[in-house]
């Protein structure tokens, strides 16, 4: 490689540089090291390899390389032939990066930030040529993650295949700089390319994101969306560099706040030229503040499985769409007040009406342990507040800092018969029911896997009645042995099994006279003597009572009676 490169130095009209602007992707970002230490084989210092995959010599002064906070400016005189390397380097390590191949430093050198960033090549220009971001999670090994190695592409045909054509270097010494990458490869393309999402930047201006870097030029055109009839229509479409995966419309006139429309797409190729699979719809629209009882946290799991994670879902009762970004999750102080504040996302994110959104340090715990129904509901929560196994509160607030929601658990709120609480979430049983109300929660079923995050609660009730009737043998009772009404008699009578029945007497001012049944099981029908004497074992004193009679069934329907009868004495 090196005789063929001086080769191309001395004969330059063999090899001839063109004056033609550096194009995209004809220069490549082909390995990089974010974390050098601790040293596994290679300089402790990070680097990054270009690649000239074009079919011309290209001339590299004034090309910068970016992190988003610092650029570096690769120096005047480089010039690299077709199918040839380039290590980039600290000014101070430039002498021992040129032992693996042919160098420069980039002055100043851009700082990869270790738990992930996005590394940008620009031309001369400022045009994008290739850009590159990863996270730590794509090491996609433990020990490697923990330094000392380098990304390699795999196969540089397809530079904007994202991380599915990266992947740590297989090296023994951490990385292959100046040589051919340990991990290269052949990899394809047919995978359409696919919205994944949109929001409104403002009442003109919407943002659409792809799964994918796609071509400028079909993405560029107007007629490739359509937001359907009485809806505005795009005058103008422009994809945003780097990596060409979102693109900014502009519309003819403003959208409507609150409305949720359908963005159709069609047309669009991605950057391998795999056109968009028929017509692909996304929802988008304008947030609002959040109206009260709108935003309601619907599912917690406050006492995960050992090696697993807490998890609190919330709901868009509607109407109206809520921005992720201005809502904030947190728990409580003993006194009460909101604390550990954090936002639901860093990025903007819309909850249209009907829609959930778990919020979990752990995704992939969570995906491990229960059934994820919509993993695009499913966030990671950097920083998310704690919640303990035995009690606690979860608060949610917008970002003016009005209380939205607040939910005060305990864990004897699980259902009585469920042993072992490890691992099962509480559902609200009601979405319009009362968050602080304990009988609008329930332990989540057996069947649904004791929890179901992103899915429809196991325990949900669309109606608030459950079927049967509770009734008194009379409405007149006088409980002093002369034989006549001496006894109140309770019965009770459902269609199905599974109820569990608590009996309370009340005078007319609330306060409990006697404990009948507390949370016991109901069966399909049944009934309770009560002979007249309080929770002293005395006789109960004349006048007005109520019986309350409280009754849960098992998927989550609940009911409530309140039945008055008069005590007389003769």
């Amino acid at each position: 490689m090196k005789s063929l490169i001086i080769g191309c130095f001395a004969l330059l009209w063999i090899c001839p540089v063109s004056s033609q602007p550096l194009q995209r992707f004809e220069l490549l970002i082909t390995e990089f090291m974010a974390d050098p230490l601790p040293v596994v084989g290679l300089p402790a210092a990070e680097f990054i390899e270009v690649k000239n995959v074009s079919n011309r010599s290209l001339r590299l002064d004034g090309c910068m390389i970016s992190d988003g906070v610092t650029t570096g400016t690769i120096g005047s005189g480089i010039v690299l032939p077709p199918d040839s390397v380039l290590i980039l380097c600290p000014k101070t390590h430039l002498q021992t990066f040129s032992s693996y191949g042919r160098s420069t430093a980039l002055n100043p050198f851009p700082s990869i930030d270790n738990d992930g960033d996005e590394i940008v090549l620009f031309s001369s220009e400022g045009m994008v040529v290739h850009a590159v971001k990863f996270e730590s999670s794509d090491y996609q090994n433990p020990i490697k993650q923990n330094g000392g190695w380098s990304f390699e592409m795999i196969d540089h045909r397809f530079p904007c295949h994202g991380a599915a054509n990266w992947s740590v270097s297989q090296a023994a010494q951490g990385g292959t700089p100046g040589k051919v990458n340990s991990v290269a490869g052949i990899r394809s393309d047919l995978t359409s390319p696919v919205p994944l999402r949109s929001w409104a930047v403002d009442s003109l201006t919407l943002i659409v994101e792809f799964d994918e870097g796609l071509d400028s030029l079909t993405a560029s055109l107007v007629n490739s969306y359509d937001l359907g009839m009485n809806a505005p229509k795009v005058m103008k479409a422009r994809p945003l560099a780097p990596f060409f995966d979102h693109i900014s419309l502009t519309l003819a006139f403003p959208l409507t706040a609150g409305r949720v429309y359908q963005l159709a797409v069609t047309g669009i190729r991605d950057c391998h030229g795999n056109p968009v699979s028929g017509i692909q719809a996304v929802k988008t629209g304008r947030s609002e503040t959040p109206r009260d009882g709108q935003l309601r946290i619907n599912e917690l799991l406050f006492d995960p499985k050992p090696g697993g994670a807490d998890y609190v879902e919330l709901i868009n009762l509607g109407p109206g769409i809520i921005d992720a970004r201005t809502i904030y999750l947190g728990n409580a102080t003993n006194g009460g007040q909101a604390a550990n504040l954090k936002p639901l996302h860093t990025a903007p994110w819309l909850i249209f009406p009907g829609e959930l959104m778990v919020a979990t340090p752990d995704p992939a715990a969570i995906m491990r342990d229960y059934v994820v129904q919509e993993r695009k509901w499913l966030w990671k929560m950097d920083n998310m507040a704690s919640y303990p196994d035995d009690a606690g509160t979860v608060v949610l607030v917008d970002k003016t800092g009005k209380e939205l929601d607040r939910f005060e658990y305990r864990s004897d709120m699980h259902f009585q018969l469920i042993g072992k609480k490890e691992g099962v979430s509480l559902e609200r049983i009601r979405p319009s029911g009362v968050t602080a109300m304990a009988g609008n929660w329930h332990s989540a079923s057996s069947a649904s896997g004791y929890g179901t995050p992103t899915g429809r609660n196991s325990q949900y009730m669309s109606s608030d009645t459950l079927q049967g009737q509770v009734q008194l043998s009379s409405k007149v009772f006088s409980p002093d042995l002369d034989g006549v009404d001496d006894v109140l008699t309770i019965t009770w009578r459902f269609p199905e099994p599974g109820n569990i029945i608590s009996l309370r007497v009340l005078d007319i001012q609330g306060r409990l006279i006697k404990m009948l049944s507390r949370k016991d099981l109901a069966g399909t029908s049944g009934l309770l003597n009560w002979n007249g004497l309080d929770e002293t074992a005395r006789p109960i004193a004349a006048g007005l009572y109520i019986l309350w009679a409280e009754v849960t069934h098992h998927r989550g329907k609940q009911r409530l009676w309140r039945l008055p009868f008069l005590v007389s004495y003769r």
